[in-house]
């Protein structure tokens, strides 16, 4: 199992401390921030490191961090998405990387856990990049799988360290009260039950079988570093 954090999207300092940590940088490409400076400059920290490079596109909304969905034609969304995807592309051609995969951001990213129409876009621009796409592991994969295959499309499935569940699977909304782990004992715990038993408790207490092949840590979170030392310590040892 892999670690990886979203990167490039301004938390600059912690994103130095955890990037020797980690085994997948998310790199943030233009649509919720992130410029050629910030791509260029966290491609030559995940260099350093030897650490792998995926895109983390997300719905063209700056304004809001890409944090609300939006209503935007899935023409209009996938062209976005290849804009974004191109630009990290180039940098990575300018540093001498590699863009191995992608993993959509925020709003976005949990959008396409209900299957609506960007799902269609989401794929189509990952079979323009021929490129796995990274999306939450959750109860109703085997329809994402369905579709992904149409189009081709590896899909590689990921949970969270440091968020919390609800009874059907979904992450809680960043509004919510506790919907982020305050303490390394909960994101440990959490961590063990995915890797270990592929499992997590959602906050009523439902065990969801959860089959994940990648961890996800924030970098803005306030036990990021700490929870980050502690998971790579973890699966160092366990994998």
């Amino acid at each position: 199992m892999k670690l990886n954090c979203d990167m490039g999207e301004g938390f600059t300092e912690a994103e130095a401390s955890l990037m020797p940590l980690i085994d997948m940088a998310n790199i943030a490409c233009g649509g919720h921030t992130g410029d050629r400076d910030s791509m260029m400059h966290t491609l030559a920290l995940a260099k350093k490191y030897q650490i792998q490079v995926g895109a983390h596109p997300s719905y063209p909304d700056r304004e809001h961090f890409g944090r609300r969905s939006i209503d935007i034609s899935p023409e209009a969304l996938e062209a976005s998405l290849i804009q974004q995807l191109e630009h990290l592309a180039l940098c990575c051609h300018d540093s001498g990387a590699s863009m191995t995969y992608i993993k959509p951001h925020g709003a976005l990213y949990n959008d396409l856990v209900q299957q609506d129409k960007h799902w269609h876009s989401v794929l189509s621009a990952a079979k323009r990049f021929q490129l796995p796409l990274v999306i939450q592991a959750h109860p109703k994969n085997q329809q994402h799988k369905d579709t992904a295959q149409n189009y081709q499309v590896e899909l590689i499935f990921e949970a969270f360290a440091d968020r919390a569940y609800n009874k059907l699977g979904n992450l809680l909304g960043r509004s919510e009260t506790n919907s982020v782990h305050s303490n390394v004992k909960q994101v440990m715990s959490q961590v063990s039950s995915l890797h270990l038993n592929s499992e997590i408790i959602s906050i009523e207490g439902t065990v969801l079988a959860i089959n994940a092949q990648t961890l996800c840590i924030h970098s803005d979170s306030k036990i990021a570093l700490e929870a980050a030392q502690a998971i790579r310590t973890f699966l160092t040892h366990e994998n």
